[in-house]
């Protein structure tokens, strides 16, 4: 069933980490004829800016500590309050944090990726761990993760859409009916 709105200003793609945001954001964004940026990226460019350290946002993360990182991806978010019309990849963590969920309900309208453990964990060891999996690398770390975040991701989320039989072309054209454009 199609949903009712008004054409979003920004299509935001949240889950876990290594649940298909990125790859299905470039797709949609391409499909929608939109911008499309991944706060990941951002994230990286403005540290090499302010920094002059060329670094993965997993080593942002460890040499700054939580705390500023997501400080820096709050100013990304603010920042792109300004930017036409695009698909929206963020991280994992991005909308764990109550002023990120203000900002992101604020850009536009939100999808929630579902995965299952087991796929993002295999798609996880195929990039490298992340920092915050480090002292639970394994798929029931990824589990008891998931089930935390599961219930922020469903509640600010508009749509919720299960990747696991997909490709992300399927995702893509998915997110485009549900949302009628």
């Amino acid at each position: 069933m199609a949903i009712k709105l008004n054409i979003p200003k920004h299509i935001i793609l949240i889950g876990f980490t290594s649940c298909g945001k990125t790859v299905t954001g470039k797709l949609l964004a391409n499909l929608l004829n939109r911008e499309f940026f991944d706060t990941d990226e951002l994230i990286e460019r403005e540290f090499l800016k302010r920094s002059n350290d060329n670094l993965s946002c997993r080593n942002i993360f460890k040499t700054i500590g939580e705390d500023s990182f997501r400080n820096l991806e709050s100013d990304i978010l603010k920042n792109l309050a300004c930017a036409n019309s695009s698909v929206i990849s963020t991280g994992g963590g991005t909308p764990l944090y109550s002023r990120n969920q203000e900002l992101l309900k604020n850009l536009g309208y939100m999808i929630y990726l579902k995965g299952t453990p087991e796929i993002i964990f295999d798609r996880m060891k195929a990039k490298g761990i992340p920092a915050f999996l480090e002292t639970n690398p394994t798929i029931e770390g990824v589990s008891a993760l998931l089930d935390e975040r599961n219930q922020v991701y469903v509640k600010i989320a508009g749509v919720s859409i299960d990747t696991c039989e997909l490709t992300p072309h399927e995702i893509a054209s998915e997110i485009r009916k549900k949302l009628s454009l």
